[in-house]
């Protein structure tokens, strides 16, 4: 199950000069994954996943906090926008992807 929260708010009080802020909280129950055979994985020297306990190993949760700082500034017939954009900012570890070297 995924949650996502989103807050967004801007600044100031000319419709030319915004400065905003984006705070974004992602989390992700852990996924289920079917486990490998490290013995016969080792043999033949690829991955062997062992079914007879497919689904029955689950991840962590995966967790991250994301925090945006811009400002925009609005000419006659341009925009002129800078962006600090921070992934991440929990510093939180997450499994992306799993692999067997």
């Amino acid at each position: 199950m995924q949650q996502t929260f989103l807050q967004i708010k801007n600044f100031g009080g000319e419709r030319n000069n915004i400065f905003y802020v984006n705070f974004k909280l992602t989390s992700v129950g852990g996924r289920y994954f079917n486990p490998i055979n490290f013995e016969l994985s080792s043999k033949a020297g690829e991955a062997i996943f062992n079914n007879e306990k497919a689904f029955s190993v689950k991840q962590s949760a995966y967790f991250r906090a994301d925090l945006k700082l811009g400002y925009r500034k609005y000419y006659k017939k341009s925009s002129l926008k800078f962006v600090i954009d921070l992934q991440n900012v929990s510093g939180n570890q997450n499994i992306f992807q799993q692999g067997y070297n």
